[in-house]
């Protein structure tokens, strides 16, 4: 679920903003931590059939080639977080999740019944390290993982995800200001999310408040609008938008800090029908649900590199690092249990012959509509018609795209086979 109505307020985030080619949108060789949850679970959906009578291969393939172009064509240097134990916080979404899957099962809906497993998880980690990019399991979910991952380093990382909760986690002061949101990694249709861009102040005015006052204002957003964490899909149902900018305008016009407690007070002083709606019966119950929130965000338990379990907000150290430890961080035992894998697992893991996966084959095109351009044509002498047809044989977007912006991914698209045709 994310940050619910996050992303449509944030530069970069809104429903023209998308982009179709991973090509390109960031310099080679870039560090890039990725979320793989929403990768592994869009190549499942897509084989829905194979993957829940236990054929996980297809899946598995379609993994295997989307690393290889990440690190083979676009260059980027990857580090794959998995997600490891279940969060007790998440239950609320986990709760929704499992309804979901209960109601497709019931309507004989495939793809609504898929999950990733530790199966597909700890083959999917085989497949990285078959590919030497690196890997690692999060203690708990991936998103603080990642954050933690971009806090280490000296250079801006650019987190690849399909979750937007990662902008509201922080570790060692450090937050991520700009975010790759994937909506279908298979088209490469995504959104780039730059919380520095040079954007007009007034234009984003929560992305101005983000700014100003730091990650609390997306924390105590995702418990006003609703996220992973809270109860209600819609959090406190009446608090919308526009009512929690100048919630917060209130606030900060008033000369104070802004957090749970200031939030709350606001709330019940100038919302108090809403707050009573809500089953709220005083200011502090309000500051205490808010403040639930903000802890869960503010102190994530992570891995350091040493596979300590940390404190992300303060870095205490919250179990020392052992054996069983560095096993769950590197994968070799089961991510949601910490149980050592089967020995029908391991069978399957030793028995991959994981080159396969990502082996492409040549097959003739002449007869496959959009394989080709005209042979007579330059791309901009193609027709809006052909250059459309061209994208579409490749499984690109092309919804809303004029003349100019079809010619550019064309060319990206060119581009990219050419260096495929090279390697």
């Amino acid at each position: 679920m994310g940050i619910n109505d996050l992303l449509p307020r944030l530069p970069g985030g809104g429903p023209k903003d998308y982009k179709h080619s991973f090509y390109g949108a960031l310099a080679k060789q870039t560090t890039v931590p990725l979320d793989a949850a929403s990768a592994l679970f869009q190549f499942a959906a897509r084989h829905a059939s194979d993957y829940l009578s236990g054929n996980l291969t297809p899946a598995l393939v379609e993994w295997s080639r989307f690393l290889n172009y990440i690190r083979s064509i676009c260059k980027w240097k990857l580090v794959v977080i998995m997600d490891g134990l279940d969060n007790m916080h998440k239950a609320p979404e986990n709760d929704r999740r499992r309804v979901a899957r209960e109601n497709a099962q019931a309507n004989n809906n495939l793809m609504g019944q898929i999950k990733n497993t530790p199966e597909y998880i700890a083959r999917a980690t085989q497949v990285c390290n078959f590919m030497n990019i690196t890997v690692r399991t999060a203690y708990e979910e991936a998103d603080p993982q990642v954050v933690y991952e971009a806090s280490q380093s000296d250079d801006v990382l650019i987190p690849v995800t399909g979750d937007s909760d990662l902008l509201a986690y922080e570790c060692d002061g450090i937050s991520v200001h700009k975010i790759i949101i994937v909506k279908a990694f298979n088209h490469q249709w995504y959104r780039f999310i730059d919380l520095d861009a040079d954007v007009k102040e007034g234009d984003y005015p929560l992305r101005d408040m983000r700014i100003q006052h730091g990650v609390i204002v997306f924390q105590l957003y995702a418990a006003c609008r609703g996220c992973d964490f809270t109860v209600s899909t819609c959090g406190i149902e009446g608090i919308g938008y526009k009512t929690f900018i100048e919630l917060v305008g209130i606030v900060v016009d008033g000369g104070k800090e802004l957090n749970a407690n200031t939030l709350a007070s606001a709330i019940w002083e100038h919302n108090n029908e809403v707050a009573q709606k809500n089953n709220f019966k005083s200011s502090d119950d309000i500051e205490e649900y808010l403040q639930h929130i903000v802890d869960i965000y503010s102190n994530g338990s992570v891995y350091d590199r040493n596979s300590n379990v940390i404190n992300m907000g303060t870095g205490i150290i919250i179990n020392k690092a052992d054996e069983l430890s560095l096993q769950h961080m590197t994968g070799e035992v089961n991510c949601r249990t910490k149980a050592p894998h089967s020995e029908e697992l391991l069978a399957k893991i030793r028995d991959t012959d994981y080159s396969q996966l990502i082996k492409v084959t040549a097959e003739d095109t002449s007869t496959i509509r959009g394989a080709n351009l005209p042979d007579n044509k330059t791309v901009e002498q193609c027709t809006v018609g052909e250059l459309r047809d061209f994208i579409a044989a490749r499984g690109g977007t092309i919804t809303g795209m004029n003349k100019a912006a079809l010619i550019k991914l064309t060319k990206y698209y060119q581009l990219v086979e050419t260096e495929v045709r090279v390697l």
